[in-house]
């Protein structure tokens, strides 16, 4: 995000008091220099399909919801949407609660009756910023399985090299002796046709050792953290 842009977040709660009011709350905070655009939702199932179609960057959501708890709604939230940071809201004395929305993969909770504009900037703060952390951790993982599946692609090429290269050079020796011997016409445009075919696959051959020579940058640097970056590099054959 630019230092222009907001956290996105998206408050379920079927009271539509507490979410007013929690709204209002939410747009005097300055969460780390960003503002906050609130969204609503009064159900899991309205939360559910707002996170499918948009992007955002915090669920606050309540556990005590008709048709179905927030701990029920936890996991189709994150398959939905894997890169928010959900935070669930419970009642006061209610931490088994918490506990099993955490194991469920909600970064943090809070505690309704103790909800402080302190206690609100600081617990969406850090959830957005550890989430931040692990969607940056997760795209560097999978650049580094990319990597991975490259290298082992461009060994098993230089491998196939190695082993076609000298069957194709006896081949194409052997046909060049039968070129200088033979004298029948018919035979002699089969053995030339024949050598065309060696000649293409020896083409063919040279561009997989050109493509297996092919030297990639460093994957990432340590202080490139902008996942824009990573799909910068550019084979060039």
């Amino acid at each position: 995000m630019s230092e222009a842009a907001s956290f996105k977040i998206l408050i379920v709660d079927d009271d539509p008091r507490f979410r007013s009011s929690l709204v209002r709350l939410l747009r005097t905070l300055d969460l780390r220099g960003e503002s906050c655009e609130t969204v609503e939702a009064e159900s899991g199932a309205e939360a559910l399909a707002y996170v499918t179609e948009h992007p955002l960057d915090c669920v606050l959501t309540d556990n005590c919801m008709p048709g179905g708890n927030g701990v029920d709604w936890i996991e189709r939230i994150l398959q939905a949407r894997p890169t928010v940071a959900l935070i669930m809201m419970t009642g006061n004395g209610d931490e088994n609660t918490a506990v099993t929305a955490m194991k469920r993969g909600a970064i943090d909770y809070l505690t309704k009756g103790s909800i402080t504009p302190a206690t609100l900037t600081r617990t969406i703060g850090n959830a957005v910023e550890k989430q931040r952390l692990r969607n940056a951790v997760e795209q560097q993982r999978g650049e580094l399985i990319k990597a991975e599946r490259q290298r082992v692609m461009f060994e098993s090429i230089g491998a196939a090299c190695h082993h076609l290269g000298q069957p194709v050079t006896v081949l194409s020796t052997y046909l060049q002796l039968m070129q200088m011997q033979e004298k029948d016409p018919a035979l002699l445009e089969m053995v030339n046709s024949a050598m065309d075919s060696v000649s293409s696959i020896t083409d063919i051959l040279e561009r997989l050792r050109r493509v297996n020579a092919y030297q990639t940058e460093p994957y990432l640097s340590v202080s490139d953290l902008n996942p824009s970056r990573t799909d910068e590099r550019i084979l060039a054959i």
